[in-house]
C-alpha cells in the first residue's frame, strides 16, 4: 500500500470515490481524479507509485465507508416481530445511505469490470443481514409470519431503495425536466426516500408477511 499524505492524498481518494458515483469504475480515469480534486496530475504520482496503488486506497476506502455504515444495522431489541421490522428498516437505511454507490458497484460488476466485482466480493450487504436472517427465522419458526424464502425479503428491502434511484437515474438520462413532469407526473431529480416513506413502506412488508397469530402478538406487543 502507497502511504498517504493526509491531505493531497486524501483529496484524490475522496475525488476518485465521487467519481465512480458518477461514472463507474470502468470511466474513472487519473485527469479527471486530479481535476477534481483540484491538484496538478504531477501529484498523484507524488502520493501513490502506480495507478494500482492509488485504486488499492479507493477501494479500501470504499469498503472502511460501507463497513462502517454496515455494522450499524446489527442493533436491535425488543419481540421477535419488533425486532425484524426494525433490522428491516435498519437495513433499508444502510442501502438508502450507500444508494448510488450500490447501484455503481452493481451496474459494473454485471458487466465484468474488475474492481467492481472485487469490491462486490467483499461483501458489499450490511453485515447486520446474520442478525436479520436469525430474527428472520425466529418469527419463521414460532408462526409468526407467512413462509417465505429470507433472498426475497432481501430482494424487496434493497428494490424500496434501489429500484426509485435506478428509475430516476434513467429518467434523467433519457427525459428533461419539463419532459417528465408532463408524460408521467415526475420530478426530476427523483428525490431520495425520506424516512416516513422506509417506515411506511416496511410497515406494508411487515402486514403482509405476518400471519393471524403474528397479528394477535403484534397487537399484545401494542406495536
Amino acid at each position: 500500500m502507497a502511504k498517504i499524505h493526509k491531505q493531497g492524498g486524501e483529496h484524490l481518494i475522496q475525488a476518485a470515490k465521487a467519481l465512480v458515483l458518477e461514472k463507474g469504475f470502468s470511466a474513472l480515469k487519473m485527469r479527471d481524479v486530479a481535476e477534481r480534486a483540484g491538484v496538478n496530475l504531477a501529484m498523484y504520482h507524488y502520493y501513490f507509485k502506480s495507478k494500482e496503488a492509488f485504486l488499492e486506497q479507493v477501494i479500501a476506502s470504499i469498503i472502511a465507508d460501507i463497513t462502517r455504515m454496515s455494522d450499524r444495522t446489527a442493533e436491535t431489541e425488543g419481540p421477535p416481530l419488533q425486532r425484524l421490522r426494525q433490522t428491516i428498516l435498519n437495513e433499508a437505511r444502510y442501502y438508502r445511505a450507500h444508494s448510488g454507490l450500490l447501484v455503481s458497484i452493481l451496474t459494473d460488476a454485471k458487466q465484468g469490470q474488475a474492481l467492481a466485482c472485487r469490491i462486490f466480493k467483499s461483501d458489499i450487504l450490511p453485515q447486520g443481514r446474520q442478525q436479520s436472517y436469525f430474527v428472520f427465522e425466529e418469527c419463521l419458526a414460532a408462526g409468526l409470519i407467512r413462509p417465505l424464502r429470507y433472498e426475497m425479503l432481501t430482494a424487496t428491502t434493497l428494490g424500496m431503495i434501489l429500484i426509485p434511484a435506478m428509475f430516476g437515474d434513467i429518467m434523467g438520462q433519457v427525459l428533461d425536466k419539463e419532459e417528465a413532469l408532463q408524460r408521467f407526473n415526475l420530478s426530476l431529480p427523483v428525490a431520495p426516500v425520506t424516512d416516513p416513506e422506509l417506515e411506511l413502506s416496511v410497515d406494508i412488508l411487515i402486514t403482509g408477511l405476518v400471519t393471524e397469530k403474528g397479528r394477535k402478538a403484534m397487537a399484545k406487543a401494542k406495536l
